[in-house]
């Protein structure tokens, strides 16, 4: 069967539907109306955090173009959701692919210090835990507002350790990101980011600080996700990545990237064959899902301690 009969594309669609007109809900029309304040406010911002995972996940299909099997319609479904998540797609496309290719790297595993933590050891990780990941999503567009000569300079600096696999990954992101194509694209995606969330903090009125929480969470609830399948892992796992146990109701809110070792292992299979194929490949659970994802807050590991 080809990849493109096994994409739930209208199931995608209907999804990805559902999650912008949230978006719009949370961003705009909450606001207009009055609904946010109290414990309305609180349950529309639970609603968004819930949400993420989802609308990540279909964010991350896309970068696999799974989400539709036309490829520019998969680019522009993509790009479309990342905007009300703030997640510049080409820029997470990249790094995602690049995660593929190059597990556990020397960018790549947040949690590892050369010796024993220290404080300011821990202090650097919970930041990265609860805001790294959409941090750097949210900075990175603005460095393709330079000419082409200044987006080199600051691939250099963001990809300059003196270590093999960052300095293949230097040169894909050279090769990448130099693309005339690319940079217009990503200059359109962050104007669009960026009228969004003014808009949305301008016509909210006196409740723009519940418009800012929902944004904030949501992007706290990505970066405390990100790399909670490969929290504690060996550097030299290679593409090994933790499958997590999760009901039927979390597997469906998670796309099931609960079975993310299957994902490293097959990456171009659809969210929706990830648990027959786990099945199929006789895998195993290496941690409850919510287990996994609360063991980061362990703090930082000595890059020791996660030798094999």
């Amino acid at each position: 069967m080809s990849v493109e009969a096994t994409i739930p594309v209208r199931t995608n669609i209907a999804l990805a539907a559902l999650l912008l007109v949230l978006a719009v809900l949370l961003l705009f029309i909450a606001p207009a109306l009055g609904w946010y304040g109290g414990a309305g406010g609180v349950v529309l911002l639970a609603l968004g955090v819930v949400a993420t995972p989802l609308h990540w996940g279909l964010i991350h299909e896309g970068i696999h173009s799974n989400l539709a099997p036309d490829a520019t319609q998969n680019r522009t479904l993509s790009r479309l959701l990342s905007v009300p998540l703030l997640v510049p797609f080409e820029i997470v496309r990249f790094g995602h692919l690049t995660h593929h290719g190059f597990n556990r790297n020397p960018l790549d595993r947040p949690e590892a210090v050369d010796a024993e933590p220290t404080l300011l050891d821990r202090v650097k990780f919970y930041a990265h835990l609860l805001f790294g990941t959409s941090a750097i999503e949210l900075s990175v567009p603005w460095l393709f507002l330079l000419p082409r000569a200044g987006i080199r300079w600051s691939i250099g600096k963001i990809y300059g350790l003196d270590d093999p696999q960052v300095k293949r990954i230097r040169k894909m992101a050279e090769t990448t990101f130099l693309d005339p194509e690319r940079i217009a694209r990503i200059r359109v995606d962050l104007a669009c980011t960026v009228a969004m969330v003014v808009a949305a903090l301008y016509f909210a009125g006196d409740a723009w600080p519940w418009v800012a929480a929902a944004l904030l969470l949501r992007g706290v609830t990505i970066s405390v996700l990100d790399n909670a399948p490969h929290y504690g892992t060996p550097v030299d796992s290679g593409q090994d990545a933790t499958n997590s146990r999760a009901p039927a109701f979390l597997r469906a809110l998670l796309l099931n990237s609960n079975f993310h070792g299957i994902h490293h292992a097959r990456p171009n299979l659809p969210w929706s064959a990830l648990p027959q194929t786990f099945v199929a490949m006789g895998a195993r659970y290496g941690a409850a899902w919510l287990s996994m994802v609360l063991r980061q807050f362990r703090g930082p590991l000595s890059a020791d301690s996660l030798q094999r």
